[in-house]
């Protein structure tokens, strides 16, 4: 009898014993490979800002080319020189190669915060030969696949509202502003863009959009600039949309 129980008993720790060290192997065998990917995650994200920081230098050694040369004699009490204005045409001349590399190099790590930072410094060189679209482009790549909540995921993607706005595409801007109104992380940025974004929608004559955005920023923070300037604009348009339905009631003819 007492066999038949050890025998039991033995049965029944192997049953439950085993498939406790097949999980826990498991276990090690995946934390293993998540510290190996996130080390590979690392070295790549290093390896990136590495690639960026001799790109960032070719740039500034474009620019230090167009700073007036510091005469050694010239009294240092002086004013320094301003920096002459270059036309678009030979600003675009000089930076285009360098523009081209942070193109290439955002395709390549695209969804990182190294390509956004290389998007945004796109930006800021092809605005000064107005080429926005090159601006937008190297953004909406760099930010596909970015986690919506990283501060510089709010940075890009206001500015890839600012862009097209400034090429007048309203409705893109305001869906733009509208990814980051949707992060809580980026909460700080909203009530200013929920207007932004209003006025949009109300340039193509959405006006219910335009005042559930303002409406928003009413109930979310009163008493601030936003939520003052967006009581006004609440005020202009209920006066727009009156004044709309009654110029179509004044076109419908009248019966008899």
């Amino acid at each position: 009898m007492g066999d038949v129980l050890t025998q039991k008993l033995a049965y029944v720790i192997q049953k439950i014993f085993w498939p406790l060290v097949g999980i826990a192997a498991l276990s090690i065998v995946a934390s293993f490979a998540m510290n190996y990917k996130n080390n590979q995650d690392l070295k790549k994200i290093v390896k990136a800002q590495d690639e960026l920081f001799v790109l960032r230098q070719e740039v500034e050694k474009i620019a230090a080319a167009f700073e007036p040369k510091q005469d050694p004699k010239q009294d240092p009490k002086k004013p320094a020189k301003e920096v002459a204005k270059q036309s678009p045409e030979v600003l675009e001349k000089a930076y285009s190669p360098a523009v081209q590399k942070l193109q290439a190099y955002i395709n390549a790590n695209q969804g990182t915060q190294p390509a956004v930072e290389a998007a945004l410094l796109v930006g800021d060189l092809t605005q000064e030969y107005n080429k926005s679209d090159m601006a937008i482009d190297s953004l909406n790549t760099s930010l596909k696949g970015l986690s919506g909540n990283l501060f510089l995921f709010g940075v890009a993607q206001t500015e890839l509202g600012n862009l097209y706005a400034k090429s007048e595409k309203c409705l893109e801007a305001a869906q733009a502003w509208e990814k980051v109104i949707a992060e809580k992380e980026h909460a700080f940025l909203a009530g200013n863009l929920r207007l932004k974004a209003g006025v949009c929608y109300e340039k193509q004559s959405q006006y219910d959009k335009a005042e559930k955005l303002y409406q928003e920023v009413v109930d979310k923070e009163p008493t601030s600039f936003s939520g003052r300037t967006a009581k006004k604009f609440l005020l202009h348009l209920k006066y727009i949309k009156s004044k709309s339905m009654a110029a179509g009631a004044a076109s419908v003819p009248k019966n008899g």
